[in-house]
């Protein structure tokens, strides 16, 4: 089993767990889905992100609700949506932010820096 495999079980402390590894193959995200509910889109996204090379966990969390993805070769979209959003105005890029894996930097969807 690859290291990293092995580093996201116990990262995330559940089995199985899907891999997507970015377009250089030196990055991987690791995630994983639990509805206790049964009601569509009430889950919980479990995610760890590891340096491959390095073996090392570089980002880890969960998104009741949300989602994660890979958007470029070092940057990954998360969309952590609230249970009641502030107001109409808002949209769903109110509630993403991207990751630059390299660099550890967060911005908001809409250009703001965090």
């Amino acid at each position: 089993m690859e290291n990293f495999r092995k580093l996201a079980y116990e990262s995330l402390k559940v089995e199985p767990v899907q891999f997507s590894e970015n377009s250089e193959n030196d990055y991987v995200l690791a995630t994983y889905y639990k509805n206790e509910s049964n009601v569509i889109g009430d889950g919980t996204l479990k995610y760890v992100i590891i340096n491959i090379a390095e073996e090392k966990v570089i980002k880890k969390g969960s998104l009741p609700q949300g989602n994660i993805k890979w958007i470029s070769d070092y940057e990954v979209e998360i969309f952590s949506p609230p249970g009641i959003p502030k107001d109409q105005t808002e949209t769903a890029d109110d509630y993403k932010t991207i990751y630059n894996v390299k660099n550890g930097t967060t911005t908001n969807k809409k250009g703001a820096a965090n």
